[in-house]
């Protein structure tokens, strides 16, 4: 299991690190190849977003919150992938994204203030994950 730690809150839920991202006024500009994963903060609304390469990319894993994650909004998604709860607690998306060439997926939602996140990738195949208001790239911290 792989986890990413961004300026990291000193918390553990279920035995995962959590983590905190840099919030900004406007969606960050960046191009939607190569491949790699995007999460921020605007206000009160969490972004993450999937980019492909040509040959195509695989994005699986889950957000978790240690509260309810509410109004999950979905983006050009296709019939391929998969965004839902895990269950009705409402604080586990569970997400399974292709994506290729210039193309991107996306979700969005929001969660209270103070609510802390965890992004749990299943496998991290050299996956470049930039976080915050200047997507920098992030450390991915194994949490075994």
């Amino acid at each position: 299991m792989i986890c990413i730690s961004y300026q990291s809150e000193q918390k553990w839920y279920k035995s995962h690190k959590l983590f905190k991202v840099a919030s900004c006024d406007t969606n960050p500009s960046f191009s939607p190849t190569p491949d790699g994963l995007l999460i921020w903060q605007t206000e009160d609304t969490w972004h993450l977003e999937a980019t492909g390469d040509r040959d195509g990319s695989h994005f699986t894993g889950k957000i978790i919150a240690n509260s309810p994650i509410k109004d999950l909004a979905l983006y050009k998604l296709e019939s391929s992938d998969r965004v839902e709860f895990a269950d009705n607690s409402h604080k586990i998306i569970e997400f399974d994204l292709r994506v290729w060439e210039k193309w991107i997926d996306g979700i969005s939602f929001k969660v209270t203030d103070g609510t802390s996140l965890f992004l749990d990738l299943n496998d991290n195949n050299d996956i470049s994950v930039k976080a915050g208001s200047n997507l920098q790239e992030t450390m991915l911290v194994s949490s075994q």
